[in-house]
């Protein structure tokens, strides 16, 4: 398979189109609870997933994708400590990371529907995690700026 080839087949390629676009539902839902960390996190994640799933290939657009997933667990997992819902947080990352490996497994073996169910699972429980975590008792990372104009001062994060 050459780099400009589709390492799905359209129908497949598709539905995991449509099922990124349900993140768009966390993106609102983070909003409307005031955590715009936890709704950019998941706009960028929606640009990045609908931009490759359009059409994917093994291309800058792919590698854009994964680089800014694997920072966006980081960043849910780090958003994750002392919130109301952690553990099962926690929990849902690890479904993610074996929903990760087994979708690389059953690409390898071109078992390409398995694997495009277990890729799926990626992206409803990182939404899981966006919405338990806009859902709880979550420090609020906000920034201050001071009336003071000879200097614009930002505020610490604040979250215990």
């Amino acid at each position: 398979m050459s780099k400009k080839e589709c390492i799905l087949p359209q129908e497949q390629y598709l539905f995991l189109l449509k099922v990124s676009c349900f993140t768009i539902i966390s993106v609102v839902y983070a909003l409307y609870q005031q955590y715009y960390d936890i709704s950019l996190n998941a706009f960028v994640i929606f640009c990045t997933s609908i931009n490759y799933w359009r059409k994917p290939m093994k291309d800058w657009r792919r590698t854009m994708d994964i680089l800014y997933v694997r920072f966006a667990a980081f960043f849910l997992t780090v958003r994750s400590y002392h919130s109301k819902y952690n553990i099962i947080c926690y929990f849902c990352l690890i479904i993610i990371i074996t929903s990760y490996l087994l979708s690389k497994y059953f690409g390898k073996y071109q078992m390409y529907w398995h694997s495009v169910y277990s890729h799926s699972m990626i992206h409803l429980f990182g939404n899981l995690v966006n919405i338990l975590l806009s859902s709880g008792d979550l420090c609020k990372i906000f920034f201050r700026i001071s009336n003071n104009s000879t200097s614009n001062s930002f505020s610490s994060i604040t979250c215990f």
